[in-house]
């Protein structure tokens, strides 16, 4: 997809937003897209300013599907262990130094 007008960038802009992109290359592309929207100094404020909120919209996506990979690992129990017993450990550090 290319990105050509305002309204592609706004579409852009709501695509990240709902989590509609579940292809990593165009999520890659997209991204690159408007991140030179955004740095080109021929290209309006009011464009730039899109350009930056579907960025925005995409980081937004990018961290609450880390978020979501972060709690699944732990309620499986994969770093949830290591994570308990560091806690642990500081507690029971914590404690001896009082």
């Amino acid at each position: 997809m290319e990105l050509e007008s305002r309204s592609d960038v706004a579409l852009a802009r709501q695509a990240f937003a709902g989590g509609w992109i579940t292809d990593n290359d165009t999520r890659i592309s997209l991204r690159q897209q408007l991140e030179k929207i955004a740095l080109d100094p021929k290209v309006s404020p009011r464009e730039k300013t899109s350009a930056l909120k579907a960025l925005l919209a995409a980081e937004r996506l990018a961290l609450t599907e880390r978020e979501v990979s972060m709690k699944e690992r732990l309620s499986e129990g994969g770093a949830g262990d290591n994570i308990l017993a560091l806690v642990s450990l500081i507690e029971a550090r914590g404690i001896e130094q009082e």
